[in-house]
């Protein structure tokens, strides 16, 4: 989830209501419905505001992020380097990513 969502702090909420925030592009309403499913929003009545939009703390988009992703970096599909990229260049069909220490086709 990196630096941003893995906050402990609990008056750190997402800028946005979940309903815009989603990883599949063609399911707008993915974390919404995982909200709804984990039951965080009931759990976190402050993050539910007047007109129905929920705002939830980072962390738990942290764990939403997490969790989808698990099954790609378990099987090598993707490689969660934790490091400040310093460059990103376009490479033919892909990109090259530098960061402190290394370089890495993506």
């Amino acid at each position: 989830g990196g630096l941003a969502y893995s906050s402990e702090e609990p008056s750190h909420r997402v800028n946005v209501p979940a309903s815009r925030m989603s990883l599949p592009p063609d399911e707008p309403e993915h974390f919404s419905r995982w909200l709804a499913h984990d039951g965080e929003a009931e759990r976190d009545p402050v993050a539910v505001w007047r007109n129905g939009d929920i705002f939830p703390r980072r962390r738990v988009f942290g764990r939403y992020i997490a969790e989808h992703l698990a099954p790609y970096v378990e099987t090598g599909a993707i490689c969660h380097v934790r490091d400040h990229a310093s460059a990103v260049k376009c490479d033919g069909d892909g990109w090259i990513v530098t960061t402190s220490n290394q370089q890495i086709a993506a």
